[in-house]
């Protein structure tokens, strides 16, 4: 019963989006930008006009106008322009390092950018963990690039709103010692490692194993993906206690269990099959003999639903007189 709501949920929306899809895409873009640039300024909360919500509603309606794929690259000029109020030579690292990782990926991968921006995001509603699945169900190895590079940006930008005092403080440490305090506090955090790392081969595991010829292939890669995820970020816990108040062991562990079964529950739906019918189909031609596992799909409609219209008959009024009113 609960599968076949599901189904049917899913033509509803399917037939929504067929009606609106303009409007859809539209406001779903928006969304997506304006909780990019709200995130960005809670996080760096420098430059009080930048912080403006009525500027941010602003640029988000702007940005919803153009291909998603810009995103990444507006979100990262707020960024610069968030720090620019906060340290010229941290604001000139930053950018330095945006610049390279833009270009590289831009050359090679334009249509997965937006990958890049979903991971800070859900960062800040605590279920990263969701998206090396989700990738590795429905995307491809390429998409490994923008995962691991949104892992980088948000522990970038977390250590720099946390040791913000010590970055301005020009009285303690020079220019020189800024940089270096800015990339060895990146590159020595652990943690952010093995994120990268769990995050990979979670998601490979998942587009591996979610293509196998095997029954109920999808259960298993995304069980498989969340207990790879689970024991590489504990495991990290457990060796160099590198967990902050941000990301806690039993955090980490819902986290994976929730995204786990949203990932399933989204599989299901989306590609839903009945392993209890498979038929093996043999036919040849003249060159080579073909053995094909097929497997049904479940399809549902939307449930009938008649409205009857209760009408008085009024006094002296005939039985075709009713009918003409009723069809009206």
């Amino acid at each position: 019963m609960v599968l076949l709501f599901l189904l049917e949920i899913r033509e509803r929306l399917r037939t929504l989006y067929i009606e609106h899809g303009k409007i859809i895409k539209f406001l779903g873009k928006f969304a997506l930008c304006l909780w990019t640039f709200l995130y960005i300024s809670s996080v760096l909360n420098y430059n009080e006009k930048l912080s403006s919500i009525l500027l941010i509603v602003g640029i988000s309606l702007v940005c919803s106008c153009l291909p998603i794929n810009l995103l990444p690259l507006l979100a990262g000029v707020f960024v610069l322009g968030e720090l620019s109020s906060l340290s010229l030579e941290i604001t000139l690292v930053v950018g330095l390092i945006f610049v390279v990782m833009l270009l590289i990926y831009s050359i090679f991968l334009p249509e997965y950018m937006y990958i890049l921006v979903l991971v800070p995001l859900l960062f800040s509603i605590k279920v990263p963990y969701i998206l090396p699945l989700m990738l590795g169900i429905i995307g491809n190895l390429g998409t490994i690039i923008p995962l691991m590079l949104g892992v980088f940006v948000r522990y970038l930008i977390v250590y720099i709103a946390g040791n913000a005092t010590v970055l301005v403080d020009t009285n303690s440490i020079g220019r020189l010692e800024k940089y270096m305090l800015l990339i060895n506090g990146i590159i020595g955090n652990s943690m952010m490692f093995a994120v990268i790392i769990a995050f990979a081969l979670s998601m490979i595991a998942v587009m591996v194993i979610s293509r196998l010829t095997v029954v109920y292939s999808s259960v298993i890669s995304v069980s498989i993906g969340v207990v790879i995820e689970l024991i590489i970020l504990l495991g990290a816990d457990i060796l160099g206690g590198s967990f902050t108040r941000t990301i806690t062991p039993l955090g980490v562990t819902f986290g994976c269990i929730i995204s786990g079964i949203l990932v399933l529950i989204y599989r299901t739906v989306i590609y839903t099959v009945d392993y209890r019918r498979i038929e093996t189909v043999e036919f040849e031609d003249d060159d080579y003999y073909y053995y094909v596992k097929a497997v049904p799909k479940i399809n549902v409609s939307k449930s009938d639903m008649q409205v009857k219209k209760i009408v008085r008959r009024k006094r002296g009024q005939t039985q075709d007189e009713m009918d003409e009113s009723i069809e009206e």
